[in-house]
């Protein structure tokens, strides 16, 4: 009869429109900050406009994902203090003769320092947010082509910009040739301490092929999952976009009916999902969402079976209470910073880029009985377990951790699967 198992280690001390003609779409979602073509600037607004230019730097603009704000990557400025100056332009937009209909659409929002609260009661009077066009394609910037958040706005009040996404739209009918937009923030003057936002970043002219929203997988096999999703708008048919989070290459298909089932796919494994309306047969809507959603884990049956921790670790909640690869389980059994965790240190990993490590202490307080467990395998004789293990105390000849490692095995057709720290007891140890 064929056993199913888990293999373990412990260890102790260790919403906007789409766009008919697109000139500038940028959503943030590459990891890379700024975009390619974008540039971060610094440089007081009034001397630049008084023909300073503004110089490279790195700091001020950054990549946030943290939903505040905003609800997905976007960019995003700490406006506090008395040097802030900064800005972020994009790349060369060719408006060519020009077009009425043209206009730039953005998502703005700006909230407590370094969380999604509304702004604090401190003084924000010279704080300041601008749009700023430059018709020279960025060799010049002008004050009379900016929109300047400030506390003496009639139409666009700092303090006033709400916490979550609100959508702003410049009208750029009347600009022609080579542009460069520019988003800025100011402070020069020691009092309020708030982010600002921006996201979901477009150039172009207004059609009615809304985006997709609320995408949800409904159930999922160790092959398939069934998707369904909200079209604010009349869209015949929609492209699933996806791929295994780790991969470099999407997959598509074109969906008639809401839901679908997208199939072919690689058990335990998580995916990253994107939809977009198709309309009028060409045009697609831009994308807003582009959630996670996972296969159901398959039980190990073929040999040889190699876990090189390579891939990405996932967050995770309730027992499993620290990231993980996908269908492993990670349990902390004690203090949060001494745990299992993804490491790229090149002298602990042994082949590749990555391992597991344990992180650890050299007190007895540091002994949490912390588990890594594998996905289930099944047993049918003649398989081993062969595993590559460093201690820390070889890496730096002058430490003092006790490198304490144990292999242990559960039986999951007798005991069932591990959903309480208490089933823990149920292991069988077989190292050392």
């Amino acid at each position: 009869m064929k056993r199913k198992f888990f293999l373990f280690l412990v260890a102790c001390l260790f919403a906007i429109q789409g766009w008919s003609q697109t000139l500038l779409y940028e959503d943030f979602y590459n990891t890379t900050f700024p975009p390619s073509g974008w540039t971060k600037l610094s440089g007081l607004a009034s001397s630049v406009f008084g023909g300073t230019a503004p110089t490279t730097t790195t700091t001020g603009w950054g990549r946030l994902t943290t939903n505040n704000g905003i609800n997905q990557p976007h960019a995003k400025i700490n406006i506090f203090g008395t040097a802030a100056k900064y800005w972020l332009v994009t790349p060369t937009i060719n408006l060519g003769a020009g077009n009425s209909n043209y206009q730039l659409d953005f998502n703005l929002a700006l909230t407590d320092y370094g969380n999604g609260d509304s702004i604090e009661a401190k003084s924000t009077s010279d704080d300041i947010f601008m749009v700023i066009i430059s018709t020279d394609n960025g060799a010049t910037w002008s004050q009379a082509n900016a929109i300047i958040w400030d506390t003496l706005g009639t139409n666009y009040v700092y303090r006033n910009i709400p916490r979550e996404g609100q959508h702003i739209t410049i009208p750029l009918g009347t600009y022609t040739g080579q542009i460069k937009i520019a988003f800025y923030g100011e402070s020069t003057v020691t009092g309020g301490d708030n982010d600002l936002h921006i996201g979901n970043i477009h150039v172009g002219t207004p059609i009615t092929c809304f985006p997709i929203t609320n995408i949800t997988r409904l159930s999922s096999t160790t092959t398939s999952m069934d998707l369904s999703w909200t079209d604010s708008g009349s869209a015949a048919s929609w492209l699933i976009n996806y791929k295994a989070y780790d991969d470099t290459v999407w997959h598509q298909e074109e969906a008639f009916s809401n839901p679908h089932t997208v199939q072919n796919l690689l058990p335990s494994t998580m995916y990253q999902v994107y939809i977009q309306a198709l309309c009028n047969g060409t045009d697609t809507s831009i994308v807003l969402e582009r959630p996670l959603f996972a296969t159901q884990c398959e039980t190990v049956t073929v040999y040889p079976w190699t876990e090189s921790f390579e891939n990405t670790w996932f967050t995770s909640s309730g027992l499993y209470t620290e990231a993980r690869p996908y269908c492993w389980m990670n349990i902390n059994g004690g203090s949060s910073a001494n745990k299992w965790r993804s490491t790229t240190t090149a002298g602990y990993v042994h082949s590749g880029s990555k391992s597991a490590q344990m992180y650890g202490g050299t007190t007895a307080t540091s002994m949490n009985s912390d588990w890594l467990i594998s996905p289930i395998v099944s047993l049918y004789g003649y398989q081993g377990l062969k595993f590559w293990a460093k201690g820390y105390n070889t890496e730096n000849s002058s430490a003092t951790y006790i490198n304490d490692l144990s292999v242990y095995i559960y039986d999951v057709t007798t005991n069932g699967d591990i959903d309480d720290f208490s089933d823990t007891t149920l292991f069988t140890q077989i190292m050392p």
